[in-house]
């Protein structure tokens, strides 16, 4: 992958520097991914932002029996930020739901990167720390407006639509 490919993948990339993304690709490891597989799993320490360059991926919530699809993401998308930028255990199963590469960039990786590309590196700051902001106050919009004792939602719909906004799996304008 070059420089040129990931700006024409990710927008987001524009502004910066081919040079910074030279860094970016030495810094980051380019993962094939069966269909099937998982690229991030539930339980297990999560510390890693994917950058999705081909296929298409699944997120989802699983509970016991039971599993809730919160949204799938292709080419141009991102997965696992919030593992990148502080890594902890995932509580939502990411896998391939098509063959797919994608661009790994693991929370150590970013860290040392932050100190060769501070551009670089505040333009995905910026990017994740708007994401989560408007996740957060799409989860509080939601709360406040959706819960009523009237209301003929199930618990289970109110459940996961909160968690596709607290995961970032709501649909991302420009990604």
């Amino acid at each position: 992958m070059t420089p040129d490919q990931i700006k024409q993948l990710f927008p987001v990339f524009t502004k910066a520097s081919s040079k910074d993304l030279e860094h970016l690709l030495d810094a980051a490891s380019m993962r094939d991914i069966p269909a099937g597989k998982d690229v991030i799993s539930a339980g297990v320490e999560s510390n890693s932002v994917h950058l999705i360059c081909s296929g298409s991926v699944r997120v989802s919530l699983e509970a016991g029996d039971e599993c809730t699809i919160l949204g799938d993401f292709g080419p141009g998308q991102w997965i696992g930020e919030m593992g990148m930028i502080e890594p902890a255990i995932a509580v939502a199963r990411v896998t391939a739901i098509q063959d797919c590469a994608v661009l790994r960039l693991s929370h150590d990786s970013f860290m040392a990167l932050r100190r060769q590309c501070p551009t670089l590196t505040s333009i995905l700051l910026q990017l994740f720390s708007s994401d989560l902001a408007k996740r957060l106050r799409a989860t509080i919009q939601f709360i406040d407006g959706e819960i009523t004792d009237s209301d003929m939602k199930t618990k289970k719909r109110w459940y996961t639509e909160v968690a596709k906004n607290l995961l970032g799996m709501a649909a991302r304008i420009g990604a």
